[in-house]
């Protein structure tokens, strides 16, 4: 029998799914995250961060 979410209620079980967990092979991009000049053809300032979670890295820069 299908249920619904009310029914779990009704019987006091409901469920949690299991919270994402982060991929182990991301540890590495860890040595990216900080400010980093840029020079050469083009000159200026990188960032890179986490976003929350971990899950994903942001990259932003200014350059010239």
């Amino acid at each position: 029998m299908a249920r619904t979410v009310e029914n779990q209620r009704e019987e006091g079980r409901t469920e949690k799914p299991n919270a994402p967990t982060r991929n182990p092979g991301l540890k590495a991009l860890d040595k990216l995250v900080g400010a980093w000049k840029v020079s050469g053809e083009t000159a200026g300032t990188l960032t890179y961060e986490w976003m929350d979670g971990g899950f994903f890295l942001v990259a932003r820069g200014d350059t010239e």
